[in-house]
């Protein structure tokens, strides 16, 4: 009883700190978040490529760290080339 209760705190917890980085992030500058993202979603796909790789050094031969590894690839390459945009300026721009 006692564990569980400790777990539903430290998740509260951790949901009110993203919360407030994320409200103290949406007061920045349209450049800066972009910035912001862009690093973001490098860190993504370097942290999956490398869980994929990992898995497949672990398992010889793993279809989920392959898996994984195909869609770090494609994120990053999305990445780099710019297409990766959030459309929620346009959805707030139309009426």
């Amino acid at each position: 009883m006692e564990k569980g209760l400790l777990i539903m705190i430290i998740v509260f917890v951790v949901i009110t700190i993203i919360h407030l980085i994320t409200l103290k992030i949406h007061k920045l500058s349209k450049v800066t978040r972009d910035n912001y993202r862009k690093k973001f979603f490098y860190f993504y796909g370097v942290y999956f490529l490398g869980y994929g790789v990992l898995l497949n050094i672990q398992n010889r031969f793993d279809l989920i760290g392959i898996g994984f590894v195909i869609i770090s690839i494609f994120i990053l390459y999305l990445n780099y080339n710019g297409k990766i945009d959030s459309s929620w300026n346009e959805i707030i721009k139309k009426p």
